[in-house]
């Protein structure tokens, strides 16, 4: 017996147990309906729906969890959040200020007095979220009192200021026809309402009616509620019942207070909405449907938006294109480098742009060297910028010297779309650091004789030795001949060239007070202020002048003539405009050019073509001039201003 009671005990502590772990799954109510009151995707990705969940009996369900229900985007499941969410009503007061408001009501108040006290009434409950539109409906014209508001305070002084003019009888109907087109054009998904405050309602006005009906024969259709302002129903509340019904709220009489608050208290429940949030995998672009259903996969919720998607834009911003990347692998021997150095590893920065105004997140990013795929980030973070810096593997490239590539990356978003960009062609040197100081193409032999160099040299030095004790009277009588050709040379290159005609000639015009001006071109001339790198000298015993030791060479190629600036420090213009540095620019006859800028102390020269004795009858000033020596000539030095 004792054995049989151990069993039942146990058996009752499972039950009890079991039944203290079930029993949060059952606690919440059931679900009897499921409706998307709002869906924003302001934000894609990241979409946010808005859902009411009503029980049984026809109110909110205020305990919903997430194991509820289930969320899909275009038949795909999605992972979300869901929130409780203060999501407010939308209310909108109509009142039939038809005839008779005057009189008194069930309260022992004029029946327009009752109607402003119990839209007061609301005012006081409401909350900061709710929107509120007063209405009156006067003979056939719909007034408005307040547009939608969220102020207690201005719609308060707005129905302070309603003046009712009681001159016809009211069609009531046409007002929540009004309203009902108001409430349709509001899509921020807060719960919609209509209270409708009549003092009774006699003529059917049957095709008004039924406009009614028919918007309300929808499922997402506001709820109408009616209060009845008499002091008995006498047959003028039946039509305002057939309206309740037909917009599912309830009806009744006003005598207290107590009468319009309880619509009120329904109505703020469905204050209690959830927001549902989640991260949109889809590519597509257009209308995609959300659909929310219970965890029984039963009652679907759906609704659709629409969205308009595009691949992102990629662009590489650095390196620019033709930039020399260098590699420099450590050299642990002759041949051998290490595994990684800080130079293995270049970083490509990558600009993201969203032409279609939704940033999402990088599934990946790419980097293409010859159209193949070298190295894949995955979840690269994006600064605030739009810029992504990409880590480029260059141990691969071993071969000395220049290596030609062109680079591109690819990325892929979040949800699927992929974009490229554009080739950007780049030269990777590999650089081994004992070489860096010597061309490319000597590093391989320079390495392999590196370890041998000190015994070359010595080797070198005992055989030139040698060979000088053997032929020292031989090297003596070579030596004098060549400084003599070298003499020769030097002082016929430097001599003044008179034997031939000038093909052109540069006439002073600033700069030069005195002396000669005119100046014959026989063929290429380098001009400056030093004898050793010019040959038509201005300045040379002024180290502070603005003319440079080499300042710029007029260069003859078959009878064509042009200027070129070398790299002076203040320049060379021609026709007031600086030459860039070594870079030739054709001149043609009564060009002007000037060294340096002749307000700084510097010369202006105008070019002619031709022989200038055949152009002009020199003046005294130049047949003194030609008649100096050579030392007189290269010395000319124009007056400092």
């Amino acid at each position: 017996m004792g054995r049989w009671k151990s069993i039942l005990s146990l058996l009752v502590f499972v039950v009890l147990l079991t039944g203290t772990i079930l029993s949060p799954v059952f606690a919440q109510e059931a679900i009897s309906n499921l409706r998307i009151s709002a869906i924003d995707s302001s934000g894609f990705p990241i979409i946010k729906v808005q859902l009411q969940a009503v029980g049984p009996n026809n109110t909110p369900i205020t305990d919903l969890t997430p194991p509820a229900v289930n969320v899909s985007e275009n038949g795909q499941s999605v992972q979300f959040t869901m929130d409780p969410v203060p999501a407010g009503i939308r209310v909108v007061f109509v009142i039939d200020a038809g005839q008779g408001l005057n009189s008194v009501g069930g309260t022992g108040q004029p029946r327009i007095s009752e109607m402003k006290s119990a839209i007061q009434n609301y005012f006081s409950q409401m909350n900061a979220s709710d929107s509120v539109m007063l209405l009156a409906q006067e003979g056939d014209k719909t007034n408005v009192i307040s547009d939608f508001s969220s102020s207690a305070t201005d719609l308060q002084n707005s129905l302070n200021g309603y003046q009712y003019n009681p001159t016809q009888a009211s069609s009531g109907y046409a007002g929540i026809l009004t309203a009902l087109s108001r409430l349709q054009q509001q899509t921020d998904g807060k719960e919609p309402f209509i209270v409708f405050l009549s003092s009774g309602i006699q003529n059917q006005a049957p095709d008004i009616y039924q406009s009614v009906v028919s918007q309300l024969s929808g499922q997402d259709h506001p709820t109408i509620h009616a209060i009845l302002f008499r002091a008995a129903d006498d047959g003028y509340g039946a039509k305002l019942l057939d309206i309740a019904k037909v917009g599912g709220g309830t009806y009744g009489i006003y005598s207290s207070a107590d009468v319009a608050n309880t619509i009120y208290q329904a109505m703020g429940l469905w204050r209690n909405q959830y927001m549902i949030t989640y991260r949109s995998p889809n590519s597509n672009s257009g209308n995609r449907q959300v659909v929310i259903t219970t965890a029984a996969n039963n009652i679907p919720a759906s609704k659709t938006y629409d969205i308009g998607l595009q691949p992102p834009q990629v662009s590489i911003q650095d390196p620019i294109t033709n930039t020399t990347i260098i590699r420099k692998p450590s050299t642990t021997a002759i041949g051998q480098t290490s595994a990684a150095t800080g130079t293995d590893v270049a970083t490509l920065k990558v600009q993201i742009a969203w032409p279609d105004s939704h940033p999402r997140k990088l599934a990946s990013i790419s980097v293409l060297v010859n159209n193949q795929t070298q190295g894949t980030v995955a979840n690269p973070t994006v600064d605030s910028s739009g810029v992504v810096e990409v880590p480029w593997d260059l141990r691969t490239y071993n071969q000395l010297g220049q290596n030609p590539v062109s680079i591109q990356v690819k990325v892929t978003d979040e949800v699927g779309m992929t974009g490229q960009s554009g080739s950007v062609p780049l030269i990777v040197l590999v650089q081994p650091d004992a070489c860096k100081s010597i061309p490319n193409v000597l590093c391989t032999p320079v390495l392999a004789v590196l370890p041998y160099l000190n015994f070359l040299a010595v080797g070198i030095a005992l055989v030139a030795l040698v060979l000088v004790v053997l032929f020292r009277r031989q090297i003596v009588t070579v030596g004098g001949s060549v400084v003599e050709g070298v003499s020769e040379t030097v002082t016929r290159l430097t001599k003044r060239r008179t034997a031939s005609t000038a093909k052109a000639y540069l006439k002073a015009i600033a700069g030069i007070d005195s002396g000669r001006t005119t100046f014959d071109l026989y063929g290429t001339t380098p001009i400056g202020r030093s004898r050793r790198n010019a040959e038509l000298v201005f300045h040379a015993s002024d180290e502070d002048s603005p003319i440079s030791r080499l300042h710029c060479t007029i260069l003859e190629d078959d009878n064509m003539f042009s200027v070129r600036d070398e790299d002076s420090q203040w320049g060379t213009y021609l026709n007031d405009k600086k030459l860039e540095p070594l870079a030739p620019e054709e001149l043609h006859d009564g060009d002007e050019i000037e060294l340096a800028q002749v307000e700084r102390g510097g010369i202006r020269l105008r070019f002619s073509l031709g022989n200038p004795s055949e152009d002009h009858e020199p003046s005294d000033s130049e047949s003194k001039g030609d008649q100096l020596d050579e030392e007189t000539i290269r010395n000319t030095k124009p007056a400092r201003r």
